[in-house]
């Protein structure tokens, strides 16, 4: 009888367990640059992708994502990380992450655009990410 019992726990445990649940930790994530504009990328629901694209701070430029990426991409954020920590105004890149959610294809664009509020990107970058099952 003792057995059966811890048998039962055993099977019910188990059964509470989902058999699939996703590590995030396990996900390898995805990095792009400028250097990879143009291309195709995968990534696994998930999953991070982060774009990284240059920047100096001081001049009067943003970097603004322009594409409809969701649901498969979902923005967590955007950060300015200094190349030369300390150094006003110098070299930087703007790091943009985003999680992998949904399964599917997307392009995604980034622009360049002046502080004035022109409409026309000085520079872009495409991409074109599918987030897998």
């Amino acid at each position: 009888m003792k057995s059966l019992l811890l048998a039962t726990v055993f099977v019910l445990a188990a059964a509470a367990t989902p058999a699939f649940a996703a590590d995030p930790a396990a996900v390898a994530p995805v990095a792009l640059t400028p250097a990879e504009t143009g291309t195709a990328v995968s990534v696994a629901t998930g999953g991070t992708l982060t774009l990284t694209l240059p920047a100096r701070g001081g001049v009067p430029y943003a970097w603004e994502v322009t594409s409809v990426v969701e649901p498969q991409l979902i923005a967590q954020g955007q950060e300015t990380v200094a190349k030369i920590p300390g150094r006003a105004g110098g070299p930087a890149d703007v790091v943009i992450t985003f999680s992998a959610d949904a399964p599917g294809t997307v392009e995604l664009t980034a622009g360049l655009f002046p502080f004035t509020g022109e409409k026309t990107a000085v520079q872009t970058v495409t991409y074109t990410v599918t987030v897998t099952p």
